[in-house]
């Protein structure tokens, strides 16, 4: 963690789909709440340029950092370098991979409740969990986590748990393999 900064996190393919713009959007209202926010937009993708321009245009450009392409090996970094992760997708997404990489880096999660989201998090105890397109909702959640440091603490901390106790490679592997059987049989 850098002092002196509160930093906000997005680590996804910066397309329609992922809903970047709403947590840009957001951000303006967040950097009039929280003096020392920063938000840090890794990926890559077709709306980087669009996305630039917007934080300009909304006059936060210098509070947002694109760091474009993180390697899988660097992501778990660059993730415990953030204070909240942020995912604001707006499709249904079949599971939220970027919401228990998070997690398992025991940093607190703001999301927007869509598609296996919720399933791979517990809302108001690894997450806070908004309605999708809601830049109020998103707002009010970011700045309630960076006025509450304890709480940021406890929730990245039961993420943590919450990825060790229901998501491990092996144990996942061998309830798959027990559905296929059932099928078969």
């Amino acid at each position: 963690k850098r002092p002196g900064q509160f930093r906000i996190g997005f680590v996804k393919t910066l397309t329609p789909k992922y809903g970047p713009d709403i947590l840009i959007r957001a951000m303006q209202q967040v950097c009039q709440k929280i003096p020392d926010a920063r938000l840090i937009m890794a990926g890559h993708g077709k709306m980087k340029r669009k996305l630039q321009r917007m934080a300009e245009e909304l006059q936060i450009a210098d509070r947002i950092e694109f760091v474009g392409f993180v390697p899988h090996d660097k992501v778990p970094e660059i993730l415990r370098s953030f204070d909240v992760f942020v995912n604001t997708s707006v499709c249904q997404e079949s599971f939220g991979v970027s919401v228990l990489e998070a997690s398992a880096c025991g940093v607190a999660v703001v999301a927007t409740r869509v598609g296996g989201v919720p399933e791979v998090c517990i809302d108001g105890q690894t997450a806070i969990l908004v309605r999708p397109n809601d830049t109020e909702a998103l707002t009010e959640a970011i700045t309630a986590l960076a006025k509450a440091p304890q709480q940021r603490l406890e929730m990245g901390k039961a993420g943590r748990e919450f990825v060790v106790k229901k998501y491990q490679w092996q144990d996942n592997v061998n309830k798959m393999l027990r559905l296929f059987e059932q099928q078969l049989n």
